[in-house]
C-alpha cells in the first residue's frame, strides 16, 4: 500500500528505508529517520542539484509519499515545528504491513 504509489526511484529507496527502520524499531525519532535515510541515499550516490551530499533539509522530499500516508492517518507529525515524537505501535504495525 505505502510503497505502491507513483514515486521516483529515490523516493522508493528513501521510503523503503524509512519503513524498514520503523518496522524493525531502529528508527524511534525523526532525527534517527533523517540520519538513516539520508546516510543510505548518500552511500548510494544520490546528490542535490549542485552535486553535494544530501543533508537534513532533503529528508522530506524523498520520503514525502510515505510521510503523507502516515500524516493522513495521524501517525506522523510534520510542519514548521518538527518534534521528535516516538513512532507508535500503530506506525510500526503499518510499516510491517507495508513490507508484506
Amino acid at each position: 500500500m505505502l510503497l505502491r504509489q507513483r514515486m521516483t526511484e529515490g523516493q522508493r529507496v528513501a521510503g523503503t528505508a524509512l519503513i524498514i527502520g520503523l518496522a524493525d524499531e531502529s528508527i524511534t525519532t525523526r532525527r534517527e529517520a533523517e540520519g538513516q535515510v539520508l546516510e543510505l541515499l548518500n552511500e548510494l550516490g544520490y546528490v542535490d542539484a549542485q552535486g553535494r551530499e544530501l543533508d537534513h533539509r532533503w529528508f522530506s522530499a524523498p520520503t514525502e509519499p510515505v510521510l503523507d500516508v502516515l500524516e493522513v492517518l495521524g501517525l506522523w507529525r510534520s510542519g514548521r515545528r518538527l518534534r521528535d515524537v516516538p513512532p507508535t505501535d500503530a506506525v510500526r504495525l503499518i510499516a510491517r504491513l507495508a513490507l508484506k
